[in-house]
């Protein structure tokens, strides 16, 4: 179906903000929105895309009455940046400090959203801006990736590896930081499970958050989904994951 990176994993610095994790193969730059060499595109497909579903239709986006998910484009960069301004601790949060916010301009963003736009296009990563109803400004970012290659360089064992279905996909999202209490993480985490299962050609996906993403944990605990704490030795960020039920 896909093979999918992910940006803001709005990435910060060297490190940058793709949380499929530092590889060396993936080269990261900052505000998550690393790139991609040719040899890890080559491997992405390999892994991601299964035959009969390389033309699987991916939603373009998602409508709801407290926001709208569109792809990250240049159209939507400016949007996407002042809502990335506005929020430095949310960012440093989400990012574990690895995103820039001081002396990120304009400018630098529009040349990473132009790699996330071609991840996009090309089915390699999926990275949305959340807008409100208005269109008229952003209230955040939400990213789909390929679990089983961030798993892979991560350092998961092969029991792990074995039971991650080559269609599954790494969900992460941050929200504007004037929107940390006024319940948008909940109808967010709601809205985009349902969408994930119902119209998405996934076999499952697996939301990534930390323990100080507070309202982002709290919406994921008041949904049905299993709680779970990874042993990833390439990765020792106490992330904490949340999966649909089997």
């Amino acid at each position: 179906m896909i093979a999918i990176r992910e940006r803001h994993d709005h990435g910060g610095g060297s490190s940058g903000r793709a949380a499929l994790g530092e590889a060396e193969e993936l080269a990261v730059s900052c505000h998550g929105k690393g790139f991609i060499t040719i040899a890890l595109i080559g491997e992405m497909i390999a892994a991601m895309i299964e035959r009969e579903d390389e033309t699987a239709a991916i939603p373009s986006g998602l409508r709801h009455q407290r926001f709208v998910a569109v792809p990250l484009t240049a159209d939507t960069a400016a949007l996407d940046y002042a809502s990335y301004m506005a929020s430095p601790d949310v960012i440093r949060i989400h990012s574990d400090d690895r995103w820039p916010v001081e002396g990120f301009t304009l400018a630098d963003d529009l040349k990473l959203v132009a790699k996330h736009q071609a991840d996009h296009e090309n089915r390699r990563a999926f990275t949305f801006v959340l807008l409100a109803p208005s269109l008229r400004e952003a209230l955040g970012c939400l990213y789909v990736n390929p679990l089983r290659m961030y798993l892979q360089r991560a350092g998961a064992d092969r029991r792990l590896l074995d039971a991650v279905p080559p269609t599954s996909a790494l969900v992460t999202f941050w929200l504007r930081q004037d929107q940390q209490d006024t319940g948008l993480a909940d109808v967010v985490v709601e809205a985009v499970n349902d969408w994930l299962l119902n119209e998405w050609p996934l076999s499952t996906h697996m939301f990534r958050v930390l323990p100080d993403e507070q309202s982002s944990c709290t919406a994921l605990d008041r949904l049905n989904l299993r709680k779970t704490h990874l042993s990833l030795p390439g990765d020792t960020r106490p992330y904490i994951w949340y999966q649909p039920p089997a």
